[in-house]
């Protein structure tokens, strides 16, 4: 059983390292920050 946790782990370590993935994550939580970012300066204008 642990070494098919370890095996999963591998893999998905694999399927992070090779996909676009962890870009798409980047990207999400980088758009998140400057939407909000870009919001409070709208409230603070008002």
């Amino acid at each position: 059983m642990r070494k098919f946790r370890y095996k999963l782990g591998q893999f998905f370590q694999q399927l992070w390292e090779q996909t676009w993935l962890s870009e798409i994550v980047g990207f999400l939580s980088v758009g998140v920050v400057s939407i909000w970012e870009f919001l409070r300066k709208l409230r603070l204008k008002k």
